[in-house]
Order: C-alpha cells, then structure tokens, then sequence
C-alpha cells in the first residue's frame, strides 16, 4: 500500500508524450488514524495513516488546520473536520472498481478534442478525468472510432471555447455498444502501440499528436511539422437544433433516455463505468 502517489489531471493526460502525473499526493484512502482511533467492533486493522510518519506530518500541519475551521453544524463538514487525514471525498466506489485491474481507461472531462488513454491505476485521479474500469483494447478502439466521437459531440454539451464538456451520462450509457466485439482487441492494440510509438519518438502528448493527424500538410507521422503548415484542426461544430437545418445535415432531434431500447441499456450497464463526480 502507498500513502504518496502520482495525481493526474487533465492536462497532464493530453499534454504529456507519457501521459504522466506532474503531481503527487498524499492519500491514506479510508485508513484509520492510528490503531487507537481504530473502529473496536469492525476494526480494519493497518495500514494505519500513522504508518508514514513523514506524510502525516505534513497533512497534519497544512490540512488539519483548514478543516478544523469548517463548520461542525454541517453533517459532511462535521465528518471531515473529525477525519482531517482523509479526503472529503475518498471516492471508494472508483477504486473497488479498479482494484484487480492493472489499469485503466480514461478521458478528459473537458477538453476540444476527445482522447482517450490507458493510464496505470496507481495513482489519485482529478474530478475533472472521466474513468472506465477498462483495460481491453476493444473498448479503446471502440470509444476512439470516428462512430463513438460523433456521438459523444451529438449528446454531450459543448463549451464556446473548451469544445467538448463529455458526460458518461449523455454521452456513454446511451451508446448502443457492439454485443461482439472481439474483433476489436487486435484493432485497438494495434492503434494504441503505434499511437504510443509516434508519442514516445516525438516527445509530444496527445493534444499535439491529434492536431497534427488533423493537419493536412502532415502527411508523415513521424516527420517534424513544416515551418509554413497555418493549418490548424477545429473541432466540430455543435449539430443544429431541431428545426433548423444547414446545406449539410438534415434536422436534429436530441435523443430522448426513454426512447432507448432495453436492450442498449443493459449493455451499457455491463460496461462498468466508474466517474469522480
């Protein structure tokens, strides 16, 4: 067990070539203080928080203060000022999703392009990450498809500057997922190495890699962008409203939850989604 572990943030997934947290942090999830403050009729027993002394410390000097200044006649601020070492919101239900995964798929809450990326499961995740437990190819290539991403910018809102705000709730349980998707695995693997390989060689993060497989000057993945190339990807504009239309799309009507089969609910159901909100 760990008490000091990476923190990823959006930025972080997206800019970084490694996908890798520039933070850490210090998170002793749901242990108890020490063996006395123990729970003595379902104790956990250790790791105790007091096991790192060094950490401790440091939450005791720079947390403790702040949340004995909350207000106690508030039932969740009562409960963090008493459990100063834990976080307000320890999130549990994420990591006994995750905890016999080796990794696991994620995304950026926000973002103008919408990526997504295996990262290791170690570590604390940012409320603005969407996180899968997931850690097959086949979902990859399936949530990465050019099919996927047109439905996710048709369900979820969009933000005028930020593109797309992504919502599990808009934009993943109403997708009606493959019952087969075994030839997938191969495809997403496939994708996913030579995607990493073109990152690693470059030394840049997915954002830049993106932008690039959009610009058409680019034509090798491995070459440095041309001086001259102005060319820059936008994401796509927001589908028009019901009763309008454009040259290029006939009229959109937002789906309706209920109007989904059954049947597409209970696969995304099954799809073990986990998000920190």
């Amino acid at each position: 067990m760990l008490s000091f572990l990476p923190y990823l943030n959006g930025q972080d997934l997206n800019t970084n070539f490694d996908q890798s947290a520039n933070s850490w942090i210090i998170n002793f999830l749901d242990w108890p203080l020490n063996a006395e403050h123990d729970n003595p009729q379902k104790p956990k027993g250790p790791p105790y928080a007091s096991d790192y002394p060094d950490c401790l410390d440091i939450v005791r000097n720079k947390v403790k203060p702040e949340r004995e200044k909350l207000n106690k006649t508030v039932s969740t601020q009562r409960r963090r000022a008493k459990y100063w070492w834990i976080y307000g919101q320890h999130a549990p239900a994420l990591y006994e999703a995750i905890k016999n995964n080796f990794r696991v798929l994620i995304a950026a809450r926000v973002s103008k392009l919408l990526i997504f990326s295996f990262v290791p499961k170690n570590q604390v995740f940012s409320e603005q990450l969407v996180v899968f437990s997931f850690d097959d190819f086949c979902f990859l290539a399936l949530l990465q498809s050019s099919i996927y991403t047109s439905w996710a910018w048709e369900y979820c809102s969009t933000m005028r500057d930020a593109g797309i705000r992504f919502s599990p709730t808009d934009g993943f349980e109403t997708f009606p997922f493959p019952e087969n998707t075994d030839t997938l695995e191969t495809i997403g693997e496939t994708y996913y190495t030579h995607r990493q390989t073109i990152m690693q060689t470059r030394q840049e993060g997915l954002t830049k890699t993106y932008n690039r497989f959009h610009d058409p000057t680019q034509t090798d993945p491995i070459s440095k962008p041309s001086a001259t190339s102005t060319s820059k990807w936008t994401p796509p504009s927001p589908p028009p409203t019901a009763g309008t239309t454009s040259p290029s799309t006939t009229t959109s009507t937002k789906l309706n939850r209920a109007s989904v089969s059954p049947s597409v609910r209970a696969i995304a159901a099954k799809s073990s989604i986990v998000s920190l909100s």
